[in-house]
This record gives structure tokens, sequence and C-alpha cells, in this order.
């Protein structure tokens, strides 16, 4: 072909020679041919002319797993990477496709066949998975590459037109089209060299003739083809195997299942004549009901009464023969049908029933044992499978909580009945239903064992069949009345309770019926469960304060005596049931103060048969009764009863007319007096509590008046007149019960404080002489300096336990409370809180502060 005509050469630039033109445009050809990356050779030599190419893409870089050795595993360093090895080719003008080619060719040689060979017989030594290169150039991880789904306007019909699309064709479509065109390649085993054979038997021109005799010789060829024919085959005969397996299972399972739904089907036809069989004993049941209930039926009549339960009774048999036990037990039959059943007669007896307004406690226990006991045994005449009491005790439980219990809420919710007004009949009526609950609750083999109804949180529904009770109907009531209806009624009553008129009547002091104690005490036997009774115990101490404050204010100054008879009567039924300390506390707050004044106006008469004991009798008795403590006795007593009688001794004897028989009589009588119980008044002392007077007797302060009283009787028997001045008592304006109770309480105090110094050191001084060997763990470790201390609490009698919530750590150190006192320890040191600031303390101290 000719040669393509040159472009014309510029024309030099007038000024300069030719040659200078000549030499610049040889210059720039040769920078531009440098600068393409060609190189030229001149001379006799062929010229040769390599074309380079830039970096097409990014070198490959493959980060060495961190303590891999070299050659371990099968790690492919980065020169060895297929990407790498191209861009390395492209960059010295090397074509890498070719020198693949080469490689292949060289390997099957040396191997021992050749690629038409291999393509001949359709082995191809790519895999038909794609590899990590094949991926890699088709850039479908890179954005915008062929594999992204966003790309932008521009790029994305580009790429799109390079993107070649993999097709998948299944053998089974090969197979067809090659069948379809009548062809179908062989393989001759005559040689390397055979062509492949047409089914139609057209023989290749450039084949070699067939062998002698027209055999071919048997070779790895042969043992191929066979070893192929036979996998095939083989395959084809294991898959029709498993076909017909999967066939056969698909079959039976369907057999099953015509089977199960053929039981099924005659389950529900059974179930449809049982339900039809219910539905006409449910039908002639409610026609009884409808006859007994007519107006002109004469239901009130006991035959027609007795003719109706013996009815039900036969049709209650008649269904139970219809289930088997299983189905009663998940029909709830004897706990639920069977009462609802009964539930028309039982409402008849008791549509006239009004407990707690018309009928009595025992008309109303008569006609709950007729419904729970006797309409129970007459309608389960014939229980099944021998479980009598169970079958029993199921339908006692299903007719009391559908019928009886009801009726009996709605009774105490009711506004008719007042808890103050009408507590006993409340009363009557709770121990009846009580009485009823029991006679219908199963034995206690039968229960479940329950000893401390306090420790069931969690009630269980009543599961009426067989033996299996979890709530007996004592509980039930306890829970569904007393729990859930009288206390909350009685708790409202306590909290809204004020003193008044209708207390007592003011001029006897005789207590009314409107007294807390007279229709609260006799609730609280049964109201000491589920923690009742220490809910209202903190109103009653309220409501008792409040009552002696209003007692206080109805009495006025000159009738202390009714005040203190009624305050008693108040407070004395209450000993045993809130601590003696609680009612000393009270009645210290409200009739400490009255009692002094009362006190303070004795008269102490010159004669003892003249003097007027009622103010001693009074004081005395109400100590006896545990309303007054042995301090606020001693301080009333020293306060306002010795002083002025040690006063009214020392004017007698001072007198000139003093007679010393008359004053030793004044002397022993009082004496007695004060150490002897009281000989008669109206504050009768309790039979069961024993006498203080022996407290009285060991005071030391109260003895110490009378032997100063013995001291001015005997100067003025031996005439010195300067001890009996020396024996001047104090005068009476000068001292008084508050001042002595004060001085007594700082006195007991200080006690309580030295015996307590004088026990942590003893404590101490056994610890410090035992030393590490007086306390010891059970695994032979020291104990620690925690340890130590809850010994020394267990050892007073302190509470010692750890403090939780917001306060519980300080400075990260658990937080104790020792006797009410926050303390923590540190470096073996006892941290005790005073205020808000935290101070170093020691044990005896830390002891007094917790009993203060």
């Amino acid at each position: 072909a000719p040669a393509p005509a040159s472009a014309p050469a510029m024309a030099p630039v007038s000024g300069q020679p030719q040659h200078h033109h000549q030499q610049q445009q040889a210059s720039t050809e040769g920078g531009n041919t440098r600068s393409m990356g060609a190189a030229t050779a001149t001379g006799a030599e062929e010229t040769e002319v390599v074309h380079r190419k830039g970096i097409s893409r990014a070198i490959e870089v493959v980060v060495r797993p961190q303590n891999l050795g070299l050659g371990f595993g099968n790690f492919v360093e980065q020169s060895q990477l297929r990407v790498n090895r191209q861009i390395e080719a492209e960059v010295r003008g090397v074509d890498i496709k070719k020198q693949e080619d080469e490689e292949r060719k060289r390997r099957l040689e040396r191997e021992g066949g050749d690629d038409d060979l291999a393509a001949l017989l359709g082995i191809s030594n790519k895999s038909l998975l794609p590899s990590t290169q094949a991926l890699m150039s088709e850039g479908g991880w890179r954005k915008g590459g062929a594999g992204s789904s966003r790309r932008g306007r521009s790029g994305g019909a580009a790429n799109r037109k390079k993107r070649t699309e993999r097709k998948f064709v299944s053998y089974q479509d090969i197979v067809q089209g090659e069948a379809a065109r009548g062809e179908q390649k062989i393989i001759d085993m005559r040689g390397p060299s055979a062509a492949a054979l047409a089914t139609s038997g057209v023989h290749s021109s450039g084949a070699p003739p067939p062998t002698k005799g027209g055999k071919v010789p048997l070779g790895e060829e042969l043992l191929h083809n066979v070893t192929l024919l036979l996998n095939t085959y083989e395959d084809k005969v294991r898959s029709a195997s498993q076909f017909v397996k999967s066939n056969q299972r698909k079959v039976e399972s369907l057999k099953s299942e015509v089977t199960e739904t053929e039981l099924r089907l005659e389950d529900v036809r059974t179930r449809i004549a049982k339900l039809e069989k219910v539905l006409d004993i449910f039908d002639r049941m409610e026609r009884l009901h409808n006859d007994q209930a007519e107006p002109n039926g004469d239901s009130g009549s006991d035959a027609k009464e007795d003719s109706a339960i013996g009815q039900a009774a036969s049709l209650i048999d008649e269904l139970g023969r219809n289930f088997s036990k299983d189905e009663k037990q998940s029909l709830r039959f004897y706990s639920d049908i069977v009462p609802a059943l009964l539930a028309p007669i039982a409402e008849s007896k008791l549509s006239s029933w009004k407990p707690l307004t018309k009928d009595t406690a025992e008309q109303s226990e008569l006609l709950m044992t007729s419904i729970v006991v006797d309409l129970c045994a007459a309608a389960i005449s014939d229980p099944d499978g021998g479980g009598e009491n169970d079958n029993t005790w199921c339908t006692k439980h299903g007719l009391f909580v559908a019928h009886i219990l009801p009726r009996i809420k709605r009774a105490y919710q009711s506004s008719r009945w007042d808890p103050i007004r009408d507590a006993d009949g409340g009363i009557a009526l709770y121990e009846a239903v009580l009485r009823v609950a029991k006679d219908a609750s199963p034995p206690t083999r039968l229960q479940p064992n329950r000893e401390n109804d306090e420790d069931v949180l969690l009630e269980q529904p009543f599961f009426a069949f067989g033996s299996d009770f979890a709530k007996d109907l004592v509980t039930v009531v306890r829970d569904d009345i007393l729990h859930a209806v009288i206390f909350p009624k009685v708790s409202r009553c306590l909290s809204q309770y004020k003193p008044s008129s209708s207390l007592l009547d003011v001029a006897t002091g005789k207590i009314q019926t409107s007294a807390p104690h007279l229709w609260l005490l006799p609730w609280l036997p049964y109201l000491d469960y589920r923690s009742m009774l220490s809910t209202l115990l903190p109103d009653v101490k309220r409501k008792l304060r409040n009552i002696l404050t209003y007692l206080s204010r109805t009495y006025g100054p000159g009738q202390d005596e009714l005040l203190f008879t009624s305050a008693t009567d108040i407070l004395r039924p209450w000993r045993n049931i809130l601590d003696v300390r609680t009612l000393q506390t009270i009645s210290s707050d409200s009739l400490l103060p009255r009692l002094g004044r009362y006190l303070s106006r004795i008269q102490i008469a010159k004669s003892v048969a003249d003097q007027d004991w009622k103010c001693i009798d009074v004081l005395y008795c109400i100590h006896e009764n545990g309303l007054l403590s042995d301090r606020d006795l001693f301080s009333l007593l020293e306060g306002e009863v010795l002083s002025p009688w040690a006063e009214h001794l020392y004017s007698l004897l001072a007198s000139k007319d003093c007679n010393l028989k008359d004053i030793a009589t004044f002397y022993a009588v009082w004496k007695c007096k004060l150490f002897s119980p009281p000989s008669s008044s109206s504050l009768k002392p309790p039979s069961d509590r024993v006498f203080y007077s022996s407290v009285v007797a060991k005071d030391p302060v109260i003895c110490r008046h009378f032997y100063a009283g013995l001291g001015m009787i005997d100067a003025v028997v031996r005439s010195d007149t300067d001890a009996l001045e020396d024996l001047t008592p104090p005068c009476r304006e000068e001292i008084n019960f508050q001042s002595v109770l004060a001085r007594r309480a700082k006195e007991d105090r200080q006690r309580a404080e030295a015996a307590m110094r004088a026990r942590v050191a003893g404590e101490e001084s056994t610890l410090s002489r035992n030393g590490n060997h007086s306390f010891h763990q059970g695994n032979g470790g020291v104990a620690t300096f925690r340890e130590v201390i809850e010994d020394f609490a267990r050892r007073n009698d302190i509470d010692f336990a750890p403090r939780f919530g917001a306060n519980s750590s300080r400075d990260g150190k658990q937080v104790f409370s020792f006797g009410g006192v926050s303390i923590y320890f540190d470096n073996n040191v006892v941290f005790a809180q005073r205020a808000s600031s935290w101070y170093p303390t020691s044990l005896e101290d830390l002891a007094l502060a917790a009993n203060s």
C-alpha cells in the first residue's frame, strides 16, 4: 500500500538560514519522540520502536500480617501479585497477555499436552468461579465503577458499554442445542493429531487411516470416556432414586395426615354428641328452675324444694357421666359447672337473707350451712372417681365463693354497718363466716403445707379438682373480707375518730361505747394478719393522746380524780397491746403535770387520824397499773409529798409543846403508808400485777428523807438544837417535782454512762491483755477491725448493720449504723458523724452516743 502523504513542512522564518530551521525541526521531533517514550536507533542496524505506556492503575499494596515470617502459609508477596506484574509490564512496554500465553504453552508442552487437545476434550484450566483479578478488573468495588448502582450520567453510559454481562447456561440447554443441530462431537482416540468426526460418519481429510482390522488402540482416552459416561449415568440413577424416595416419604406423610385427620374428625363427632347431650341436660335444668320460680308453683314449700334438689342431683349425675375424669378436670366440672347449675336453688334460698341488719349471726350461720354443706351433699350423691371428699370440697368452695362471699362483702361495705356502734354484730357475723368456711374447707391432709400465712406473698388461684387445694376458704375469708373490706373500714373509722361527749359521762367519768378499746380491741385477734395490726397501732397511739388531751380540757382543776379515773380506764385495756414504755410516755405527757398540781395541794394533817390519803392512793394506783414510770413516781413523791411532809415534821419538832409520842406515830404511819400498797381507792389495781412498794423502799433518796426525819427526832430527844438546825428541810416553794425529775434524769444518765464506761474499759482491757489471740475466725485467721466492732456491739446489745441508699458510703468507705449513729472505718479508726461532720471517736464514747 502506498505510504500516506506527509504533512507539509512549515516555512522558515525570514532572517534565519535554512539549515538552522532543519536542525530546530529535527530537535523538536526528537524531543517529542523521547517524551512519548520512544527509542530510536540509526545506522546499519534495524530500527526497533518500543511503545511504553504510563501507569494505568494504582500499585497494589499487601500488608504482611504481624509476626508472619517469609514464605509462611499462602501469603502472596507484593511483587508476585498479578496486578503489580501487569503494571510493571505496562511500564516496560511488554505484552503481558502474550507472555502468559507463551508460559501456558510451555507448561502444556512440559506436562505432555497441548491447547488444542485440551480445548477438544473440553478441559479448561480456568475455574468456573470468577477470580479475584476478574472481579477487580470489573471495577465493581470502585465508586462509579461497573458494578456500582450509583454512577454519573457521563461515565455511567461508557461503563455500561464496556461491561460484558456473564450469561449462565445449563448443560441441559447445551445438550439440547447440539441434539437439535444434529451434531455431536466425539474424540478420535487414534492419536494426538486426530480430528473431530461428525456423527454422520464423514471422514476427516487430514486424519490418518485406521489401523489393521479397524481396531483403535485403547488408552487413557478410552478410560476417560468410559469413566465419564459411567459417572454421568450413575448420577442420573442416583437422582432418580432420590426422587423416588422423596415421593415415597411424601406419600407416607400424606397417609399419616389422612389418618390423623380421620381421628380428629371422629373426636369432633364425639364432642358434638357430648355437647348435644349437655345442651339437652341444660335445657331440662333450665325448665326445672323455671318451674320452681313460677309464682303459682308454691316455690317456698319444703317438698317442692326437696323435689327440685333431687331432680337437679340426677341431672348433675347424668351430666358427670357424660365426661371422663380428665375432661372434668379441664372443664372444672365440680368447681364451676356444678355450682352454676345449683345457683338458682341457692339464690332462691338467699333471696331474703340480710346479714348485719335483719338476720342475726346465728340465723346467718344456719342459712350459710344449709347452702354450702346441705345443698352440696344432696346434689353430689354419687361422685365420680372415688374422690368423694375432693369433689364435695370443690363444690362447697364454688358455692361459698359464688354466693356467700359476695353477700357478706356487700353487708360489711354497706353504710348501714358502723364499726363503732355495731362492733359486736360485725364480729359475731365474721366469726360465723369463719366457722362455715372452716367446715367447707378440706381436711388438713388434703391442703398444702403452709405453716405461716405471712410468708405467702402471692396466692395462687384456686384449682378445684382432686386434692390440689391452693387456697382454703379460711384464707379466702381473711383476704377478701377481713383484709379487703373490714380492715379498711375500721382503719378509716379510727383515723376519723374524734373524742366527743359520747366518749364518757362527764358527771360520773364512766366510759361509753364510743371508746376505742370497746370497738377496736375485739377485732385485734383477727387483725393480727398480714401486718394489719402494726398498721393500726400508730393511729391508736395518736388517738390515745388526743383522748387524754380531751379529758384534760373537759375536767377542770377541781375534777382531778375524775380525770385520773377516766384516763386509767382508757389506757388500762391497752397494756397488753402497747409497750409499757409507750403507755408511760403517753400518760407522762398528758397526766404528769396534772398529777404534780394535784399532789401539790396535799394538806399534811397534824394528826394521822385526820389525814386524807386519797392523793397517795391515786398516785400509787396509776403507777401500779403500769401507766407511770418509777422515775416519775419518785419525782412526785420527793417533790410534792415528802418535801411538805419533812417541813411539817420539822415544825412539829420545833414547837414548844411537841409530843414525841404523837410525832413517832406520825412518822411511822407515813412511812408505812408510802412503803406499802394502797389500802382502798376507786382506782383498783390489777390483780395480776406486783405492788411497787419494794421499789419505793429501795430508792435511796426517799429513804434519805425518812432517815433525816429520824435524825430530827433524835436531835429533839437529845435536846441538840444545833443538830436540829442542820437538818432544816428546804422550803416547799423551793422544790417541786419538775426540778426533782430533771435532777433524777441527769443522775440516771450519769449512772448509765458510768456503767457503760466501765463495761467498755473492761472490754478494751481484755482486748489489750489478750492481744491478737482474743478474736479468731473459724478458719484460723485473725479477726478484722469490723468483726471486733461487731462483737463489741453484740456484747453491749447495740444494733450494728451497714447502711444502704444515698448515704451508704463516705470517701469510698462503707457507712454503718451503730445504734442509730453513722460510723465508718479508716485504718482501724472509727469515725462517727456529728451534725454534718465526721470525727474520730473511741468505742466508749460511741457506745454512750448509741445509748443516749
